[in-house]
């Protein structure tokens, strides 16, 4: 989109910024989801693994994880109080200060709680950040330049993964964390800046809360305001109940949070099981930070073409199969290590990065599926309610990981993950594919329940 066409978007008169083109403030907002999500949610495990927190309470940590799940409790806040840009600066604000909080943590003598404290008020922000961003870029786009910038966002996304999982790991892993977690500090302030001063603000059209000459009408205003608070609080509460509405729904949320158990459950441990047998901080920032994201994004770009040339259901089952099997090669690889067998970093780095690629395969095979449970009418709402679930399985895995591995051993823990896939390939038998997003439309237009 032309930046100098920012005022004649629908619902906005608002011009400002006219230098910076679209596809600049894409990327570096959706830039800004994916490094605090990757402080919170990769270089954690890293850091209190290197501090020698135990594999239980790592785990546990992924609770922090709810947080992404849970926001749509509080997102319609966003869209009702202030604007969606000034609900992204004040939350990239304080992210920065929980930046610099952590940045202080390794030199304190309760370095471990004050960091789990940092994080998880990270977390809360960076979920409340997220619905802002997206609410912002649907607001500032029409759907053709949604569309446009789809994969500009998810590549956005996907480098500052890297960055943080990788760059800013093997920076801590050299110089110290103090180093790591400030470097992500300044970089999310730099960005706090550009963002200030660079975004463009959208002004919502007043209506007849104005008077012809254009003074403010305060009582009109007032009215308007809570007319159009009721109608969205409406609004949101009907396209909520209108995804419970879908045939099979029970089913449909089973398979929804059942799908990548096994895979959540591997991703809680990999890092803490790298750690243990023997790879380096630096090393793991180049194999799981930086090769592993890598293959990760090119498995997604492949699942998404295959999943267009094989249609949804043959595509969901083969990419499902194609993402869970590679999970045995952790079996071999725990089970090489736990007889004293030196593995190489080549090997770690080739199993993680075939896994990666195959989780990237079925997680695209996820996504599709997840739209087709979504109703034309209300399908942001819905794709949001659907992700939210999605998180919410992963976290609950996420928790309970580290108890397993310290219970049966890295080796049993592997089969259990492998044995976790199990009820969601189970239920693929099952599920309408095609025919409940159809069903979904028929009833919505009946008006039946």
């Amino acid at each position: 989109m032309d930046p100098h066409e920012i005022d004649k978007l629908p619902g906005t008169h608002g011009k400002v910024h006219r230098s910076v083109p679209a596809s600049i403030w894409v990327s570096t907002l959706y830039f800004c989801e994916g490094l605090p999500f990757s402080i919170v949610r990769l270089m954690s495990s890293v850091y209190f693994k290197d501090l020698g927190v135990p594999n239980r309470l790592i785990g546990l940590f992924s609770s922090v994880g709810l947080a992404w799940s849970i926001k749509l409790i509080w997102s319609p806040l966003v869209d009702l109080v202030s604007t969606r840009r000034r609900w992204l600066l004040i939350t990239q604000g304080l992210l920065v200060i929980s930046g610099l909080v952590l940045a202080l943590t390794p030199g304190l003598s309760f370095k471990v709680e004050a960091a789990m404290i940092a994080m998880a008020a990270m977390a809360l922000l960076s979920a409340t950040q997220d619905i802002a961003i997206d609410g912002y870029y649907l607001e500032a786009l029409n759907e053709k330049d949604q569309a446009e910038y789809a994969g500009m966002r998810v590549a956005a996304y996907r480098v500052a993964m890297i960055v943080g999982s990788g760059a800013l790991v093997a920076l801590a892993g050299l110089t110290g964390w103090t180093a790591g977690f400030g470097a992500a500090a300044v970089i999310m302030g730099l960005l706090l800046f550009f963002h200030a001063l660079f975004l463009p603000v959208l002004e919502k059209k007043q209506g007849k809360g104005r008077e012809r000459n254009g003074k403010d009408n305060p009582e009109q205003n007032r009215d308007a305001t809570c007319k159009a608070q009721a109608l969205s609080l409406s609004t949101f509460m009907e396209a909520f109940t209108s995804y419970l509405h879908q045939p099979r729904i029970i089913l449909v949320l089973l398979f929804i949070m059942l799908y990548k158990q096994g895979d959540a459950l591997l991703f809680a441990m990999n890092t803490p099981f790298f750690m243990d047998i023997g790879v380096t901080v630096p090393q793991l920032g180049l194999i799981a930070g930086t090769i592993g994201k890598i293959a990760s994004i090119g498995g997604s770009i492949a699942g998404g073409m295959l999943m267009a040339r094989l249609g949804v259901k043959k595509g969901v089952w083969i990419l499902s199969f194609a993402m869970n099997v590679p999970i045995a090669m952790y079996i071999w690889l725990a089970h090489e290590a736990a007889k004293g067998q030196h593995v190489s970093l080549l090997l770690v780095g080739t199993v993680h990065s075939l896994e990666q690629l195959a989780a990237g395969l079925g997680t695209a095979a996820y996504m599709v599926f997840l739209m087709r449970t979504c109703s034309k009418k209300y399908k942001a709402a819905h794709y949001a309610i659907a992700t939210s679930l999605m998180a919410l399985g992963m976290t609950g895995a996420g928790m309970v990981s580290g108890y397993l591995t310290e219970a049966l051993g890295y080796e049993e823990f592997f089969w259990v993950c492998f044995a976790a896939t199990l009820p969601g390939l189970l239920m693929m038998w099952f599920l309408p594919f095609g025919r409940f997003a159809a069903d979904m439309e028929n009833h919505a237009r009946a008006g039946k329940p």
